[in-house]
């Protein structure tokens, strides 16, 4: 769906007519934000979402779309981890993205934010990545063993010393 997203001119919902009964500005918004970062790659996102002007033009129009994007692609993680709390509160009935089935898609986006923030360490406390994301040490913890033992994230954790041990 990002894909399809970004190879469009964007400007308002006005200008797609086949969706302007079926959802509203700001759904098209989060839509494009979430397929995006749930399914790009960093360059993919880079390329084909933030090089295209009209969905920009769309997403300055929403203020929790505003600046997501560039806060992911600049590690601002607490800034980012805001935004996407606010958008899936507001889209906790939507029919594709709510409660009983967004879950999936937040998860799996915090999961490569995750990925990504931990990739460049060898150590790493995890108080440290609690900050980072705006998160309690003990989520930050459960989700990183989860990683680990899903095999998504090769490291071992100290419980301990609350640190992250990149593994070979």
């Amino acid at each position: 769906m990002a894909r399809k997203f970004s190879g469009m001119q964007i400007v308002s919902i006005d200008g797609l007519p086949e969706l302007r009964n079926i959802l509203t500005q700001e759904e098209l918004a989060y839509y494009i934000v979430l397929s995006s970062l749930s399914t790009l790659t960093r360059n993919e996102l880079r390329e084909s979402v933030i090089t295209n002007s009209s969905i920009l033009s769309l997403l300055e129009t929403i203020p929790d779309t505003n600046d997501i994007l560039d806060n992911f692609m600049m590690g601002r993680y607490e800034l980012f981890q805001r935004q996407l709390n606010r958008i899936q509160s507001k889209l906790k009935y939507d029919f594709i993205f709510g409660e009983h089935r967004s879950n999936n898609v937040f998860k799996k986006i915090r999961t490569l934010t995750l990925q990504q923030y931990v990739k460049p360490y060898k150590v790493i406390d995890m108080r440290e990545i609690s900050s980072a994301f705006g998160l309690p040490l003990e989520v930050i913890e459960t989700e990183l063993t989860e990683l680990i033992t899903s095999g998504q994230i090769k490291a071992k954790i100290d419980s301990y010393q609350k640190r992250l041990y990149a593994s070979k």
